[in-house]
């Protein structure tokens, strides 16, 4: 089965896709999609524009690389979480890492997760 690939964060919150690619995986494939990575922040475990396999959700256990939204932005980054503080950090250290913590935990909000 094919699923959408989304060259922005953009196109992927609106689910606008030019294109599509074979699913590698057989689970809830109404749910998955390729991002086409946008920046450098996760070099060198993925390249800009190199597809990344996601899955919709909400959801990430610690130590899951996400996308996620604070506002407007969108950044897909490594998550790590601590009872009171959320971490995300670009596998590129040129990156610097985004913390939450107390209320403003909030603020980041998930929207899917990459498939490894």
């Amino acid at each position: 089965m094919n699923i959408p690939v989304y060259s922005s964060f953009e196109d992927m919150e609106n689910n606008i896709s030019e294109e599509t690619a074979p699913c590698p995986v057989q689970e809830e494939t109404e749910k998955m999609f390729f991002l086409k990575m946008p920046d450098d922040s996760m070099e060198p475990r993925f390249t800009k524009g190199t597809l990344v396999l996601c899955r919709r959700t909400q959801k990430a256990k610690p130590g899951s690389t996400v996308i996620f939204s604070v506002g407007q932005n969108y950044y897909l980054r490594n998550m790590t979480y601590d009872k009171d503080f959320l971490t995300f950090s670009a596998e590129n250290k040129a990156y610097e890492d985004i913390f939450f913590a107390g209320v403003n935990l909030r603020s980041a909000k998930i929207k899917a997760i990459v498939e490894e």
